[in-house]
């Protein structure tokens, strides 16, 4: 019985070795995507610690933060653990950054036990206290490219979103934006009879629900189109696919993510852990955290090593 790690990494090629130093065990598969646009050499030295059989290195793809890449790096993650022939039971969505806080045998029992379940959290959109709910997400073509992104129609999607901009590069837009011309807004339509669900990007699959996955998605092509122009889709993507498509994982999908989160209410994303966050993480119920930052976080790293997963340091 194996435990598959899907890893995105794309910086802190130290905390990247550290990391998988944290996960291995005898159990332990990795399968890493290394963004396109780093240098892989530095990462590929977590060979001299960790054997180079358990890890698969990724088709890498160029990932820009909201961009449809994320997604087919994650599917052909997925593809890579279901035609794997270790008999993998489950496989855990992790980043670079990410860090476990209770000992790796631990979270592999607790998978033992719940052997049929998955865990991804979700719940419907439109969501409360977001800006327009997040329907912009899908309401407008989004077309990313290497470096920027454009939304379809533009003015429309300008005066949509400018009330919410904060930072002081839009102040100009702001200004100018109620002697825009004005247009009716323009929806792009949601796959017709399906329901829009949203949740974080991070998950554990059971190896039938990702088998599953697999398969409907080469059955309804109309499915992945869609979210090839929807911003932020690796956040609504498997959500709505699961809800609408996969009723016979429902009930086995928990709406959790077994990962500790804390988000910054400014920008809308997650806080980069410093040792003062220790009480809140050593009490969490979860078994992984993010974010870690390799210099602020080091301290932190060190404890929970030593408090938490009962390792000295090994780098």
């Amino acid at each position: 019985m194996k435990f598959a790690y899907l890893i995105f990494v794309h910086q802190s090629p130290q905390q990247f070795i550290r990391l998988l130093q944290r996960l291995d065990t005898a159990d332990s598969l990795f399968f890493v995507h290394i963004d396109k646009k780093t240098d892989v050499g530095e990462f590929k030295k977590v060979t001299t610690v960790v054997e180079e059989r358990k890890i698969i290195w990724l088709k890498r793809w160029n990932i820009v933060w909201g961009g449809f890449n994320s997604i087919k790096a994650t599917l052909h993650g997925l593809e890579q653990v279901n035609n794997s022939a270790e008999n993998i039971t489950h496989v855990s969505f992790i980043s670079g950054q990410d860090y476990p806080i209770k000992p790796v045998q631990e979270y592999h029992e607790f998978l033992k036990q719940k052997k049929d379940l998955s865990f991804l959290e979700y719940s419907p959109l439109p969501r409360p206290n977001w800006q327009n709910g997040g329907m912009d997400r899908i309401e407008f073509y989004h077309i990313y490219f290497n470096t920027f992104k454009i939304a379809f129609p533009l003015l429309t999607f300008l005066k949509t979103k400018l009330p919410h901009a904060s930072q002081k590069k839009w102040n100009f837009l702001k200004k100018i934006a109620p002697y825009l011309p004005s247009f009716q807004k323009l929806k792009r339509p949601f796959i017709k009879g399906y329901k829009p669900y949203e949740g974080s990007s991070w998950f554990t699959f059971s190896s039938s629900f990702v088998q599953d996955i697999l398969q409907e998605l080469e059955r309804n092509q109309k499915f992945y189109r869609f979210f090839k122009f929807t911003q932020c889709s690796d956040e609504i993507f498997f959500q709505t696919l699961l809800l609408n498509c996969l009723p016979q994982h429902v009930s086995t999908t928990v709406n959790d993510n077994l990962r500790h989160i804390i988000f910054d209410d400014n920008t809308g994303r997650p806080y980069s852990y410093t040792l003062d966050h220790f009480d809140s993480l050593q009490n969490s119920p979860a078994f992984f955290a993010r974010k870690f930052d390799v210099v602020n976080s080091k301290s932190l790293m060190d404890k929970i090593d030593k408090m938490l997963l009962k390792q000295e340091e090994i780098l």
